[in-house]
């Protein structure tokens, strides 16, 4: 008895270990040197205001990073940023995060092969440059976000096979959403792109994207193809104008794309887009315009 006694007090205690998370309540560098416990999570518990650099430097892989909702505040100035993941680490979540008033948000410094990062329902507002900017090929998931309030939304440079879901881009001066230098195989699904200069610029080898139920609102421009490599996309079920289709290369980036069951906003019964379809639902683009 007194033995079946300390196996269950060992095994309570290896459990309670297991389960533990490291808690931090100022800006930091986490890496080889960092102490975590065994599920490295990594848990803010206060909000951390009026930080006058970067504030969260990641130099680790295979790690969870949760606000648990708590504020990260910057200066309102033009330097440092709020988190900065550095070399080629992979497997990282940034989740819960309330960050505001830095030059950037959160950014990958470095392009790098094959990393994973999962950026979930986090909120961020006012930042001087650029919201998100990751550079990896991926893949990224990119899910629940409010992106709020400055000039570049998310730059996604060099990444494929993503998921860019259920994210809330408002009052973006500038560009929305953008991919660089291949943007391939990625799924872009039930974004709402409010009052944005551009909301996507479909750019340099950005093909087999699928878009659907996405929403475009009060945008100058909801989708401007830039490239003369971006092809084989797909469009479908999203609402948007098509007076605000926009681009140098519109013709050859609409070789082999295709569309389905979008409705146009402003759709008057003889959109060039729309050839014979219900009033007010675009079933196929021509395969070049």
């Amino acid at each position: 008895m007194k033995k079946e006694l300390i196996f269950l007090v060992l095994l309570l205690n290896s459990i309670i270990f297991i389960n533990a998370s490291t808690t931090i309540s100022t800006c930091q560098t986490i890496n080889s040197s960092y102490s975590f416990d065994t599920d490295r999570t990594i848990l803010l518990d206060t909000d951390i205001l009026n930080d006058d650099g970067s504030c969260m430097t990641i130099e680790e892989s295979n790690l969870i990073f949760d606000c648990q909702n708590n504020l990260i505040q910057g200066d309102n100035d033009t330097s440092g940023n709020a988190i900065l993941i550095i070399g080629a680490n992979t497997n990282i979540t940034i989740q819960n995060c309330i960050i505001e008033d830095f030059n950037k948000g959160i950014v990958k410094a470095g392009i790098q092969t094959s990393n994973l990062y999962y950026i979930l329902n986090n909120s961020l507002n006012n930042m001087k440059n650029n919201f998100i900017e990751l550079r990896t090929t991926g893949p990224v998931h990119l899910i629940d976000n409010l992106i709020a309030n400055g000039v570049y939304g998310v730059i996604l440079n060099a990444v494929d096979n993503s998921y860019i879901s259920n994210n809330f881009f408002s009052n973006l001066t500038n560009r929305c959403l953008i991919g660089y230098s291949g943007f391939d195989n990625n799924n872009i699904n039930n974004n709402i792109f409010n009052n944005c200069g551009e909301a996507i610029i479909i750019n340099t080898y950005h093909r087999t994207a699928n878009y659907y139920q996405n929403t475009f609102i009060n945008n100058t421009i909801d989708l401007n193809f830039n490239s003369e490599y971006a092809h084989s996309n797909i469009f479908y079920n999203n609402t948007l104008n098509s007076s605000k289709i926009v681009g140098n290369y519109i013709n050859l980036s609409f070789f082999n794309t295709s569309t389905t069951g979008n409705i146009w906003l402003d759709f008057n019964g003889s959109n060039p887009f729309c050839f014979g379809t219900p009033s007010g639902v675009c079933d196929n683009f021509p395969s070049a315009y």
